[in-house]
């Protein structure tokens, strides 16, 4: 949290991304943590959106570092 908002009060083009991880992740662990206690309703669990959430995660992150730096180097 405290990333992202030094992120967007600095202006960076790297904000957006990391706000959305941030998103991203707080429904991740809000997943993670809910599992055990899903479980017994759902059979499936929620283990697996950690997974896809985190893995979403990462690809915003990294896709904002791509697109940032390529945005530097054009300066």
């Amino acid at each position: 949290m405290v990333f992202a908002a030094v992120t967007r009060r600095r202006g960076s083009p790297f904000a957006p991304f990391v706000a959305t991880a941030l998103a991203l992740f707080t429904a991740s662990l809000a997943f993670r943590t809910l599992d055990m206690h899903l479980c017994t309703a759902l059979p499936f669990g929620t283990h697996g959106f950690w997974h896809v959430l985190n893995g979403a995660m990462i690809a915003v992150l990294l896709t904002g570092f791509i697109r940032t730096r390529q945005a530097v180097r054009r300066r």
